[in-house]
């Protein structure tokens, strides 16, 4: 991930991955690791990748009682219409890729859910810290439900996970504020409704990948989490375009 705001200016050649997502889902966690470890496999040379994370709903209906939680396991087994076996099947397979090496990722099953919604909150105030600590702050929520089994509804979690941020850990009392004030609420609904409206996203993780050189730009945008070689050859070939020197044949 690179940080735009240590730069004073823009760089002129650069890649701008955009994923929509939600923290609390299991494959979100997965794109987004599986993504990095292509960013660190291929030779990108000195053309930073940057990256972020835009907020989706996957249980709107929970957001209009941010203090109602559920079972993590009762909600999947419920999304499955009671299907247990079906809920066994998805945490082997969920649990298996978690162990691959480019994944690396403990998962847990047990603990509550609530809404993701003010989690997305403090994600676009880090922004306004920098791209780095946006990014660092997705990671400590999504380790901290993911792995740790926590409840990431919890104004305590959150800023639990603002606490491990450089650059943001300064900033808690604000951050609680976002949270009591609703601060971010408006602009998170409204990159949802983006999401969905213009950019068509009806699931997550969506991949937004854009090569930009100069004035001229390149993207094309994806579902799901893809393996890592997927991500591997949709940035080695946009990393070329970056790279053309004639911007004629973008």
């Amino acid at each position: 991930s690179y940080n735009m705001s240590n730069n004073n200016t823009q760089p002129k050649e650069y890649i701008i991955v955009d994923v929509v997502s939600d923290a609390s889902w299991p494959w979100c966690f997965i794109g987004k690791r599986r993504l990095e470890s292509a960013i660190s496999q291929i030779d990108i040379g000195d053309v930073p990748v940057i990256t972020r994370y835009r907020p989706w709903l996957l249980r709107p209906n929970l957001a209009r009682d941010p203090t109602k939680y559920v079972d993590k396991r009762e909600s999947y087994i419920k999304m499955f219409k009671g299907d247990v076996g079906r809920f066994n099947a998805m945490v082997k397979r969920i649990t298996d890729i978690g162990l691959e090496d480019d994944v690396n990722i403990a998962f847990k099953y047990e603990g509550d859910i609530g809404t993701t919604i003010n989690c997305s909150q403090l994600i676009m105030w880090a922004e306004t810290y920098g791209l780095q600590q946006h990014y660092d702050l997705k990671e400590a929520i999504m380790s901290a439900y993911h792995e740790q089994a926590k409840n990431i509804a919890l104004p305590e979690v959150m800023l639990d996970c603002v606490r491990q941020v450089d650059g943001l850990k300064e900033h808690v009392e604000e951050a609680e504020m976002v949270l009591q004030t609703d601060a971010f609420k408006k602009a998170v609904a409204d990159q949802i409704i983006d999401a969905q409206k213009k950019l068509n996203v009806n699931g997550v993780p969506h991949f937004f990948i854009t090569a930009v050189n100069g004035d001229v730009a390149r993207s094309f945008n994806f579902p799901g989490a893809q393996d890592t070689r997927f991500f591997t050859n949709a940035l080695s070939k946009l990393n070329a375009i970056v790279h053309e020197t004639d911007a004629s044949k973008l």
